[in-house]
């Protein structure tokens, strides 16, 4: 029996991990950046968001391991008072299996210190100060803010029988901007 996507959704078809009370808090706003082109891109994300934007959060840029950011590039965010965080050091403590680039992302906005978390891709420029996304009503009520990405997942697409799921037309989403509240949304970052 094929499931709809909203019974699998309504099964749960994962067990999500509690919210750890307690462990997160905050707002920050969480970048990935390993290796010269996207620490170069990580790089003038945050020269806007602290020169143009004039924004103060706290900020986070996440890597994998010493083969992604050289001690040279690590010493330039910490002059800007940047936080730099190894994945390959987290996931030692809160296993999980980070493959690459793309999976780091959830990864990083569940892992990162901040209760609320703004990810944004490193090649993404804020053409204002991103910090208002926390005044939004929509983010206010649900608690997460997602974009629509420009290619709608089809009915021929193969990972609705990969997942044993009733194929359906479904918007996707971009991952390159996130706004999470991770008490109100642990399940979803979980189930990234």
């Amino acid at each position: 029996m094929q499931l709809s996507f909203e019974q699998a959704i309504l099964q749960r078809r994962f067990a999500p991990a509690r919210y750890p009370q307690g462990r997160f808090e905050g707002r920050g706003i969480v970048i990935c950046a390993g290796g010269e082109r996207y620490f170069t891109c990580a790089w003038v994300l945050i020269s806007i968001l602290r020169r143009v934007h004039r924004c103060t959060l706290p900020i986070q840029v996440w890597h994998l391991g010493h083969r992604e950011m050289t001690e040279e590039m690590k010493a330039l965010l910490v002059d800007e008072k940047i936080e730099v965080v190894d994945a390959d050091a987290v996931v030692a403590r809160y296993p999980a299996r980070v493959a690459g680039g793309w999976p780091l992302k959830p990864y990083a906005i569940a892992q990162s210190r901040f209760r609320e978390v703004l990810y944004l891709d490193a090649d993404t420029v804020p053409l204002v100060d991103p910090q208002a996304v926390w005044t939004w009503k929509e983010y206010q009520e649900n608690g997460l803010i997602l974009w629509p990405d420009q290619i709608d997942i089809k009915t021929s697409n193969p990972i609705w029988t990969k997942l044993g799921l009733t194929p359906s037309e479904r918007m996707s989403i971009d991952s390159g901007i996130i706004v999470a509240d991770k008490a109100r949304v642990w399940d979803i970052l979980d189930l990234a």
